[in-house]
């Protein structure tokens, strides 16, 4: 079974929502700072930067799944990978990101898409029919 991840702006962007996290969390540092600096009662710095590294944390965590997505229709079955469209180009259904799936021989061996054969053990590999 096809683990969905979503179709929001974070699957579709994974190097901006990456970076959103970055700044995100960095940001604690200028938080603890101005807490510091400027006398603020820990009370309430502490919960704006458990927040922000929560955030952070967050958007980090779907830049990494993003970028190991890929696009499918969840109508027709069209996959598309590389242009992460919103629309399905053959049937105009919603585009959603997708875990993408790790082809294995029948001894657990990690194989590329393309291989017909286990390059470690030489078994063969089962083509999966849908």
């Amino acid at each position: 079974m096809t683990e969905i991840l979503g179709s929001g702006w974070m699957y579709r962007n994974p190097l901006a929502t990456f970076t959103l996290g970055l700044v995100a969390t960095a940001s604690l540092f200028i938080v603890a700072e101005l807490a510091w600096l400027h006398k603020l009662p820990w009370s309430f710095a502490v919960p704006i930067m458990v927040t922000v590294v929560a955030v952070g944390g967050k958007l980090l965590y779907t830049s990494v799944k993003a970028k190991n997505a890929d696009w499918v229709c969840l109508k027709c079955g069209n996959e598309d990978s590389i242009c992460r469209s919103k629309y399905c180009s053959e049937c105009g259904a919603r585009m959603v990101a997708v875990k993408r799936r790790v082809r294995r021989c029948p001894n657990g061996h990690e194989v590329s898409e393309h291989d017909k054969y286990c390059p470690k053990c030489g078994a063969k590999i089962e083509v999966e029919r849908l």
